[in-house]
């Protein structure tokens, strides 16, 4: 057998029950589902109103970081390079974002005290992005527990199935990993720049009348 006899739709069949089974597994428990990939499914604890940012900050990232990487790869790759993207920036994008609302929450005095004492808005944010960006990184950082570095040899085996040359294809997965962890702190910038307008409402100007 040949892997032009793949079938496709059969392929996209199996990748569908996967999906139901794993948000089954989900559902019931969550525990195994970490054991079962080795890494926490990106939550949401964090307000639904922030999911609107996310998933902007997301959908921009991913067909920017693509079309970019399309200067250098095959116009034809372009849909398989974006589903790599977006699946890194699902795993880096809503933890910057649930860390970045946990910490506003948590230091939510410190940061009243900093404005107080003449800091702008932006200075004020410093520490919780700080603690953002760092959660955005870890699930994409070069560590062995990162799921994306997990991933980086079987889409270089993938490619070598494909029929690419193995200089083209390690330099293939290293630009893609450059990609992805690129376009993880830029979409956590960018989401976390539009979730400012949800959480802080801004000052109404006075009407002049008592």
């Amino acid at each position: 057998m040949y892997l032009k006899e793949l079938s496709l739709w059969g392929g996209l069949l199996v990748l569908l029950l996967l999906v139901v089974a794993v948000l089954l597994l989900r559902l019931v428990d969550q525990r195994m589902s970490r054991m079962l990939f080795g890494f926490r499914l990106p939550g949401t604890r964090f307000p639904k109103k922030l999911l609107l940012p996310v998933a902007v900050a997301i959908l921009v990232g991913g067909f920017a970081m693509a079309g970019c990487l399309m200067l250098c790869l095959p116009c034809r790759t372009f849909w398989p390079v974006f589903g790599v993207v977006v699946i890194g920036l699902l795993l880096s994008v809503p933890r910057a974002i649930e860390a970045y609302h946990r910490s506003l929450k948590h230091t939510e005095a410190h940061r009243l005290y900093l404005i107080a004492n003449g800091a702008t808005h932006l200075e004020s944010l410093v520490p919780s992005v700080r603690r953002a960006f760092r959660a955005a990184l870890l699930p994409v950082a070069w560590r062995w527990s990162s799921p994306l570095v997990v991933a980086m040899p079987f889409l270089l085996l993938g490619l070598l199935i494909g029929g690419v040359t193995p200089a083209a294809a390690l330099a293939t997965t290293v630009l893609m990993w450059v990609a992805v962890v690129a376009a993880s702190v830029l979409s956590a910038a960018l989401a976390m720049w539009l979730a400012d307008f949800f959480l802080f409402k801004k000052p109404t100007e006075p009407s002049g009348k008592l």
